[in-house]
């Protein structure tokens, strides 16, 4: 799962991404650098279920409720 951070808000923070290889291969992931962690979840915590994507066996796709894994109420 991952989102596309948009250019405006990296510029703004004085951040750039670093292209880290899993150890799987997965070329795709990025970290990004230079933002406090605590800003980072100031802003991530914002945004839309929708605007996340997750890559699958057909390629990248938009992230659905149903990729999410269920959250059970701890009373049942």
């Amino acid at each position: 799962m991952f989102w596309e951070v948009p250019p405006a808000i990296l510029s703004r923070q004085g951040c750039n991404l670093e292209q880290i290889i899993s150890d799987a291969g997965d070329h795709c992931h990025h970290n990004i650098m230079g933002i406090p962690e605590k800003e980072a979840r100031r802003i991530i915590i914002k945004v839309p279920t929708h605007e996340f994507k997750i890559c699958d066996s057909k390629g990248i796709r938009s992230l659905t409720e149903s990729d999410l894994p269920s959250v059970q109420d701890p009373s049942d």
